[in-house]
């Protein structure tokens, strides 16, 4: 067993920017087996220290998701063969292809002609002259004027 004064690390060097705590959940474990997680003390680490930290822990996750994604493939693949198809890959060979929208008359998508429109004329004048395209819910003063019983066509501006 560890003595309150000692410290232990799973390399050959303790560093410097890390504290050395004992997990309060493994306590129940036998001595041999009792675990010691290794915390980075932040806040007593200089920028570069921390720079030099982020790095390691990106590249160990970059390495893991890879390993992960090509395991997960490996899955797919098996499974694929086990249907008796073969798995569909995308343009990059990296699982199913993406959908896309579908092409509206132009060439282009729907929502991105929709955007296209740009502004629509009025087809609507108040007596104050507000206007109102005729999209959309009626504006307030069209609708206070047809509770007085005017007609909404009296207010259509003529070409």
């Amino acid at each position: 067993m560890i003595a309150s004064g000692e410290t232990v690390c799973p390399g050959p060097v303790v560093p410097r920017i890390y504290s050395i705590e004992p997990s309060r959940y493994i306590r129940s474990l036998p001595p041999i087996w009792s675990p010691i997680v290794v915390k980075p003390a932040l806040k007593k680490m200089s920028v570069a220290e921390l720079i030099v930290l982020r790095d390691d822990v990106q590249a160990a996750l970059s390495t893991r998701v890879a390993k992960e994604r090509s395991d997960l493939q490996k899955q797919i693949d098996a499974l694929a063969k086990l249907d008796g198809q073969p798995a569909k890959a995308n343009a990059n060979g990296k699982g199913k292809a993406k959908r896309t929208r579908e092409p509206d008359k132009t060439g282009g998508t729907k929502q991105a002609s929709a955007k296209r429109r740009g502004k629509v004329p009025p087809k609507y004048r108040g007596p104050a002259g507000e206007t109102w395209s005729g999209r959309g819910n009626a504006p307030r003063w069209l609708v206070a004027l047809e509770a007085d019983g005017k007609k909404r066509d009296s207010f259509l501006i003529r070409k």
